[in-house]
This record gives structure tokens, C-alpha cells and sequence, in this order.
């Protein structure tokens, strides 16, 4: 059964523990590219995200504050951005799209 733990509407944040394990998380956000809700798994307990963003909104980067391995590049991304990987991508070719391969803008 999910249960919800904690909803934070200042950041449009909702976290649910769905039973992935001792030290997995479900963290919901905005994006800011489209505006759609997307639901991410984080390699951390609750406790340890919330002790996480407190050291990243209190000025250390994000890097820091999530470090690699256990977090990568797509998570701390989610993390500010609530932009999934597959969003990302599909931004990144419609980008592609408009620029030949010396970098000029094709014609439309």
C-alpha cells in the first residue's frame, strides 16, 4: 500500500514510500520545460534527501550535496529541474534538428 509522507506544495514536491527498499524514494515534480508532473526514483532514503536539499538550498552545489556515483548527472537534473532524462533527450534532437552540422541554422 503507498503511503503519502510528506506533500510540499512550495516546490511542488511529493514523496511516497512504495515499498522499493530500505534506502529508495519516489520524488515527484514540475517541469520546468513542460509543465508535466514526473515521478523519479532517488537512491535514498526520505531522512537522507531531506538532509541532502537541506545542504543544497543552504548554498552547497548540488554536486556536492549529491554526490556521484550515487547520484548521477539525471538525478541532481530532477532534482532542480523536475526534467526526466527522456524530456531532456527529446529537447536535445528537436534542438539538433534546427542546426546543420557546422553548428548553422537550417532554413525552414
Amino acid at each position: 500500500m503507498q503511503e503519502i509522507l510528506d506533500l510540499r506544495q512550495e516546490h511542488d514536491i511529493l514523496r511516497e514510500d512504495r515499498t522499493l527498499g530500505e534506502s529508495t524514494m519516489k520524488l515527484t515534480k514540475t517541469s520546468t520545460f513542460s509543465g508535466e508532473q514526473h515521478t523519479y526514483t532517488l537512491n535514498c532514503t526520505e531522512h537522507e534527501f531531506d538532509s541532502r536539499e537541506a545542504a543544497w538550498k543552504g548554498g552547497a552545489w548540488i554536486h556536492h550535496a549529491f554526490p556521484s556515483p550515487r547520484f548521477s548527472a539525471d538525478d541532481r537534473e530532477f532534482i532542480m529541474s523536475g526534467i526526466i532524462p527522456a524530456e531532456w533527450d527529446a529537447y536535445m534532437d528537436a534542438l539538433d534538428a534546427e542546426f546543420d552540422s557546422d553548428g548553422d541554422i537550417l532554413d525552414q
